[in-house]
């Protein structure tokens, strides 16, 4: 069964057909926003990560994660920060 015809059965006689047809428009309209508002997030979130300090692994850093999505850093990259910051005394 289609989704306009679900919403209709499940509806009828409680809406009007015009605003059905408003409700509906409504929810397709807020799925297209959600696409827009992904894709101005997927900028955003690049804009970030060029910052190369929001993509250091360090204590505190939100963005360490999502940053690893765009910018990996290799197995070598990693072994050398994590000797670079690790505490005193750590044997490695």
């Amino acid at each position: 069964m289609a989704f306009a015809q679900v919403i209709q059965t499940l509806l009828s006689g409680c809406i009007e057909e015009a605003d059905m047809k408003a409700m509906l428009a409504f929810v397709v309209l807020t799925a297209l926003t959600g696409c827009q508002s992904t894709q101005h997030s997927q900028a955003e979130l690049a804009r970030i990560c060029a910052d190369p300090a929001n993509r250091a692994p360090t204590p505190g850093n939100l963005y360490f994660d999502e940053c690893q999505a765009l910018h990996p850093y290799s197995q070598q990259q990693l072994q050398r920060l994590y000797r670079q910051n690790a505490p005193a005394g750590v044997q490695y």
